[in-house]
């Protein structure tokens, strides 16, 4: 949706992929289960791998070490991987958006220009909430993300 919303009239005519793309997306919650049911997917896989859930802690440890923004947040996050079940539970949602959003992070600071990944950091990162991107305005020229993109527009 965020998608079909940026690309504005082009991401609702069919002569475009978006389109189809939104159409077909809820198939991942028939087939995978509710958002619910995959974020307890994601804590199963954790606890029933514990050789994979060291590799990337680890991994992410390592990698979030030098940022300031990241390591705490990585550091939140393996501490409540490693709470009780029971507390884990009702932070499934949470643990599941922090997983993705650190290891997109990680992989913008590793691969992306570092306008690209400081724009996705501080939109995502500013809080605690993990916000999609527009959300908040926080001093970030997100015009130098456009023409980074676009610079036959300028």
């Amino acid at each position: 949706a965020e998608c079909m919303e940026i690309w504005g009239g082009n991401g609702y005519i069919e002569d475009a992929p978006m389109a189809r793309l939104y159409r077909e997306a809820p198939v991942n919650s028939i087939w995978e289960g509710s958002g619910n049911v995959m974020c307890l997917d994601v804590l199963r896989a954790w606890a029933g791998h514990p050789e994979l859930a060291l590799s990337l802690s680890d991994h992410l440890l390592q990698s979030a070490a030098d940022d300031h923004i990241l390591q705490p947040r990585t550091r939140r996050l393996l501490q409540v991987l490693s709470d009780t079940k029971h507390n884990q539970l009702g932070a499934a949602r949470y643990v599941a958006q922090e997983l993705v959003l650190l290891t997109q992070a990680l992989l913008l600071r590793q691969y992306a220009p570092q306008l690209v990944s400081d724009a996705f950091i501080s939109s995502r990162f500013a809080d605690d909430t993990g916000a999609v991107y527009g959300v908040r305005h926080n001093g970030m020229v997100p015009n130098a993300v456009f023409i980074r993109a676009w610079p036959w527009t300028v």
